[in-house]
């Protein structure tokens, strides 16, 4: 029987997306992913982890995965997901991707959240993009749930090859896109390939 879990916070629950705690939850133990064999369970990557939305429900997953390394930019979640999550996984670990958040920049948050901006890693003095904390080929499954939707073009291409190194060579990538038709945007230049810049 999967194991009841803490529930990360509604306010950073709200930052990811989805608020309703079914969707953070995996009570039947099934793959989070059906579609996903089993085997490549084994080790996953999961870059942009946010407050733990996937890991929660690979956690309680029959079988859960070996190894787990989820990352993200965010480093007030990464604290939540190390303190509340790590202790119940064996094998599952969540670090903190000190990459520069270019969507804190010019921020509208409300002053009840200005909290939680401060820990969106704004800072013009850190990089855009770094290389993941993993060794080569050493993941069968990498997931990069809506993170490309928030990403530039570079930073996109940097991180597709990142995906590429860390990747068993017959490894599976599970993304999400937000695409778009450029003829509907007529404000946009032939070199414009992303809806917002830095």
């Amino acid at each position: 029987m999967p194991i009841t879990l803490p529930l990360p916070p509604f306010e950073m629950r709200q930052l990811v997306g989805p608020t309703d705690p079914l969707l953070f939850d995996n009570p039947s133990g099934h793959l989070v992913f059906p579609d996903v064999p089993v085997e490549a369970y084994e080790s996953v990557f999961d870059f942009g982890c946010g407050c733990g939305r996937i890991a929660r429900m690979l956690i309680q997953q029959m079988p859960r995965p070996h190894r787990y390394v989820g990352i993200d930019l965010h480093l007030g979640m990464v604290r939540w997901c190390q303190a509340n999550l790590e202790p119940y996984a064996e094998g599952f670990k969540f670090l903190h991707h000190n990459v520069r958040n270019i969507s804190s920049r010019g921020s509208c948050f409300s002053k009840l959240k200005q909290h939680l901006y401060d820990i969106l890693n704004p800072g013009d003095h850190k990089p855009t993009k770094l290389p993941f904390p993993a060794s080569d080929g050493s993941f069968k499954l990498v997931i990069a749930w809506s993170v490309f939707t928030h990403s530039l073009e570079e930073q996109t291409v940097y991180y597709l090859k990142e995906v590429s190194h860390i990747l068993y060579r017959d490894g599976i990538f599970l993304s999400t896109w937000f695409l778009f038709d450029k003829l509907y945007f007529p404000m946009m230049q032939e070199f414009q390939n992303a809806l917002f810049d830095q």
